[in-house]
């Protein structure tokens, strides 16, 4: 229900022209749930055409609102549904998972199969699952740590060197497909944001 309120004064604060009670009690971060809070509010020149809510318009009004298409777990999933259907289009010999460990060894070298998981954000046992594939395609190879013979080391082949470096610019461009509908500064943004929803 709407309102055409003049003037509301809440804990000593005069607020003007609050179209909705539900956009003031947001406004004001109260702590007290929007029943709580319409019950205490004090009109000051009430204009009388407005009446006081009914327990059915509170109720209504107090109801939680879930849009779906506003959630930005859900959003994320459809982006990235979107990039795997780039990805595989344009990369069909490679799962991202599997570019995304040969591209990390590719840029620091040897790495321990814990460290490796750890740095491309796999799991241990999908890890080593990818390790495993990209063994038998000859992309990769592993041996004993000279210092703890439990780990395993894991490094690119000859052909998994070659391989990379073929799939990098590949890569580059499924990235600019992905994004082709944001400028470069809504592109920076993006990441930017991305990496801090990460590190929260």
């Amino acid at each position: 229900m709407r309102f055409s309120i003049v003037q509301v004064r809440v804990n000593n604060k005069v607020f003007c022209q609050y179209s909705e009670l539900r956009v003031l009690w947001e406004h004001c971060s109260c702590t007290n749930s929007y029943t709580d809070f319409t019950q205490k509010v004090k009109f000051i020149d009430k204009p009388k055409h407005i009446s006081a809510l009914s327990s059915q318009q509170v109720r209504e009004e107090d109801s939680v609102s879930y849009e779906l298409d506003e959630q930005i777990g859900y959003l994320l999933r459809l982006a990235n549904q979107r990039h795997l259907e780039i990805f595989s289009e344009h990369m069909p010999s490679l799962t991202p998972t599997q570019f995304s460990v040969l591209a990390r060894l590719y840029e620091v070298g040897q790495l321990s199969q814990n460290k490796l998981g750890r740095q491309v954000g796999m799991d241990a046992a999908t890890t080593n699952g990818v390790v495993d594939r990209l063994t038998r395609k000859g992309l990769v190879k592993s041996k004993s740590d000279t210092t703890d013979k439990r780990r395993l080391c894991i490094s690119l082949t000859e052909k998994g060197i070659r391989t990379t470096e073929r799939a990098i610019p590949v890569a580059q461009n499924i990235t600019r497909q992905t994004v082709r509908q944001l400028s470069t500064t809504e592109w920076s943004r993006l990441v930017n944001l991305l990496k801090k929803l990460q590190n929260s």
